[in-house]
C-alpha cells in the first residue's frame, strides 16, 4: 500500500487528471463504440470475443477506481490525526463500508441476471432489499465522511495549521460532489511534483470534449436502432 501511495504522491496534478478523468471517458468511448460495433454481429465467436474486450476495459477501469479509494486514504494518512482534529478510527470504518458498497454492487451486478434465469428466482428480491441498504449506507454516509476526512487533510497540507470544519467544507462539497474531478486541484498539495493550472484545465478540456463525444455516438446510435 506504500509503494502505491508512493507512486500516487509521485504523480503530477496533470498526469493524475489523465488517470481519473480522461482515463475512464477514453474507456467508456471504447465500451461505446465495441458494444455498437458487435451488436449487430450475431456470430457467436465474435460475441464471446467483444464479451472479453468489454471484460478488458472492466478491469482497466477498476484499476482507475482504485487509484482513486487510494488517493482518498493516502491524503488522510499523510498527516497526524491530531491535525486532523477528528478520530482516524471513524474514516476506517467509514472508508471499509465504501469498499464494501462498491464490492457487493460489483458481485451483485454479476449474478443478478444468471439468478434470475436460474431456479433461485424468487430470491432476487434478496438482492435488491440488500443493495438498497448497501447503497444508502455507501452513499449517504460511508462516502460523504471519507471526503470529509480527505478534505480535511487538504487544508492541513494547504495552511500548515490543525483542520477545521467550517474550513473544510468547501474542499469536502469539492470531493463529495466533484469526485474525481475535483481530486485534480487539490492534488498540488500532497504531491512532489507541480502542474500548473492551464496544464490540469487542457486535460478537462479534452475530457469535456471527449463526454460530448460520446453523447453524439450514443444519440445517434439510439435513433438509428444500433442500440
Amino acid at each position: 500500500m506504500q509503494k502505491l501511495t508512493d507512486y500516487i504522491f509521485n504523480l503530477s496534478p496533470k498526469k493524475l487528471a489523465i488517470y481519473l478523468v480522461l482515463g475512464p471517458l477514453v474507456l467508456f468511448l471504447a465500451h461505446t463504440v465495441i458494444t455498437i460495433a458487435f451488436r449487430t454481429i450475431s456470430n457467436p465467436e465474435t460475441s464471446q470475443f467483444a464479451n472479453i474486450l468489454l471484460g478488458i476495459l472492466s478491469l482497466v477501469l477498476s484499476v482507475f477506481i482504485l487509484l482513486w479509494l487510494v488517493w482518498l486514504r493516502s491524503a488522510v494518512y499523510s498527516v497526524q490525526e491530531t491535525e486532523i482534529g477528528l478520530a482516524r478510527k471513524w474514516f476506517d470504518i467509514a472508508y471499509a463500508f465504501l469498499w464494501i458498497f462498491i464490492l457487493f454492487n460489483l458481485v451483485a451486478s454479476i449474478i443478478e441476471s444468471p439468478l434470475k434465469n436460474s431456479t433461485w428466482s424468487e430470491y432476487v428480491y434478496l438482492i435488491y432489499a440488500s443493495r438498497e441498504f448497501i447503497n444508502f449506507g455507501g452513499i449517504l454516509i460511508a462516502y460523504p465522511i471519507v471526503c470529509h476526512y480527505a478534505a480535511r487533510a487538504t487544508m492541513v497540507k494547504r495552511t500548515n495549521k490543525p483542520a477545521s470544519l467550517i474550513g473544510a467544507i468547501p474542499f469536502t462539497l469539492l470531493l463529495l460532489f466533484g469526485t474525481v474531478l475535483g481530486i485534480p486541484f487539490v492534488h498540488n498539495y500532497f504531491s512532489s511534483k507541480t502542474s500548473t493550472k492551464s496544464e490540469v484545465l487542457i486535460i478537462y478540456a479534452i475530457s469535456l470534449g471527449l463526454f460530448f463525444l460520446i453523447l453524439v455516438i450514443g444519440f445517434i446510435a439510439a435513433i438509428t436502432g444500433l442500440v
